[in-house]
């Protein structure tokens, strides 16, 4: 590979992540194919195109962000994973870079940690007043865990951070185990696992455990290794958060019962449940209002939660580049955990009981909560509609 190619392909890695953190992406595909190397990013969850190169790019393109990374070209041909940090703007931007081989090449995928993209702070939330004030009271618990569920990508990590900024304090010790560390949170010992290194959970709780923590925020669930260990460190007498992968409450309880968990132990430590999406943000540039249609209607929940209100309706500009949405926001369902409803989970209960137990007179369902921002002109309900699971109307 000749100097002057090199040179280009280091160019390039760097041009392609500034304009990334520019555009506001989460996440950028180097991606070789048959007719040349496709670059897109992922911008407000959604993929664009943003040009093609010649195929002869492709090996010292991701032979560039390797070197970022530190990692091996010699090992070339399999799997790897590293982490880079860059000085842009003033401001130090993180990434975790994952090489993989495929048909044509070596695919990259970059994701990007920009403190200044990410809302950490959970009053800024897009949460209704009775959610923030449920969510207050299972963070002021002495010692239970809070459990959060969401699909991947659907900023269960980032809420776990808001929770761990807002309960730092000078009289708490508060401590992560995580996958990879993305933010950095002043005040709380944040821990990396490494499996491949031999430092792996077990381990990293057992460390935590031994340095007199209040709170233990454990990234995600996805072992019973792992959640037995969350479990058993909120039975005694520490307030524990972790999240599992999950489209509802209820599917949270029943995948942590899948992995083998006891069910009455489980049950008395279950403090809440929180379940999170994210929808894109309507454009304030081009927003307008619009009609609610016939299928919206028909969705049961929909027109009693929209209550009479017209909600707004994408348009399109060029601030949005024509998509009509800019920017992104969380919603959620916060669910406390009723007597009732541990009585259920430790038996076992069937999925309708726990249902009714959990959706108690003061719970919002996360198909509310969305259809409440479309009403405010946060964001549309086609978004809402298409994140939220909700029943089809009936025919």
């Amino acid at each position: 590979m000749s100097a002057d190619v090199t040179q280009k392909a280091e160019e390039l890695a760097r041009t392609v992540l500034s304009e990334a953190l520019r555009d506001g992406a989460s996440d950028v595909h180097i991606e070789p194919g048959p007719a040349g190397l496709r670059v897109r990013y992922r911008v407000d969850g959604v993929l664009q195109e943003i040009g093609n190169f010649p195929q002869t790019l492709g090996a010292p393109l991701v032979n560039a962000f390797r070197g970022l990374a530190r990692l091996p070209v010699s090992e070339g041909g399999r799997p790897q994973f590293g982490r880079f940090v860059l000085a842009e703007e003033g401001r130090d931007v993180a990434y975790r870079l994952s090489i993989l081989p495929v048909a044509d090449g070596e695919r990259a995928t970059v994701r990007i940690f920009d403190p200044q993209g990410v809302r950490l702070d959970l009053d800024r939330l897009a949460m209704l007043p009775d959610q923030r004030e449920a969510l207050q009271r299972a963070l002021i618990a002495p010692c239970g865990l809070v459990l959060v569920a969401g699909p991947t990508g659907s900023g269960k990590k980032t809420f776990l951070y808001a929770c761990v900024q807002h309960l730092v304090s000078s009289r708490i010790n508060v401590m992560t185990i995580e996958d990879s560390v993305g933010f950095t949170i002043p005040g709380a010992s944040q821990t990396e696992i490494s499996p491949l290194s031999g430092f792996g959970f077990a381990e990293a709780l057992s460390g935590v455990m031994r340095s007199d923590p209040d709170v233990v925020m454990v990234e995600e669930a996805r072992h019973l290794e792992q959640i037995e260990g969350c479990v058993n460190s909120a039975l005694t007498g520490h307030l524990v958060l972790t999240s599992v992968h999950a489209a509802d409450a209820v599917g949270a309880v029943a995948r942590v019962l899948e992995m083998g968990v006891d069910p009455s132990i489980f049950a008395d430590a279950l403090l809440a449940i929180v379940v999170t999406r994210i929808v894109r943000k309507l454009c304030e540039a081009c927003k307008a209002p619009g009609e609610l249609t016939k299928d919206q209607a028909a969705v049961p929940g929909v027109a009693e939660a929209l209550a009479g209100r017209q909600p707004l309706s994408p348009v399109g500009c060029d601030q949005c580049r024509n998509t009509g949405y800019l920017g992104r926001t969380g919603l959620y369902e916060v669910i406390e955990v009723t007597e009732d409803a541990r009585r259920i989970v430790a038996s076992r209960g069937e999925r309708h009981r726990l249902e009714a137990s959990l959706a108690t007179p003061k719970h919002t369902s996360l198909l509310a909560a969305g259809v409440e921002l479309a009403a405010k002109g946060v964001t549309g309900l086609a978004e809402v509609l298409r994140v939220v699971p909700h029943e089809s109307p009936a025919t």
